[in-house]
């Protein structure tokens, strides 16, 4: 089983003139079985206006004939240029895929 576990950021699902973010050129390339979205407290307040990124990789898995589990976990994170903020997550979210 392939999972990506990944943060969305500012260009994600998609970057400047429709290219690709980040997290949708993995998908898109390497067709995981399973996606675990962390997302900052200004991702989630993007999510929650459209559920953006959870849509975007459902629609392209769909596009291109794969199944892909999409879960997304809301980390209630402010500062995501401080790494020490996140290093709770190692526990809780990260190692149960390891």
């Amino acid at each position: 089983m392939k999972i990506l576990i990944s943060f969305a950021g500012g260009t994600d699902p998609v970057a400047a003139n429709a290219y690709d973010g980040p997290m949708m050129h993995i998908v898109r390339h390497y067709r995981p079985d399973k996606v675990l979205l962390l997302l900052t407290a200004e991702m989630e307040r993007l999510a929650g206006i459209d559920n953006r990124y959870e849509r975007a990789v459902n629609w392209l898995s769909e596009s291109l004939g794969f199944e892909c589990l999409v879960e997304s976990r809301m980390t209630g994170i402010e500062n995501a240029h401080d790494f020490d903020a996140f290093q709770g997550l190692v526990n809780s979210e990260i190692r149960p895929f390891i």
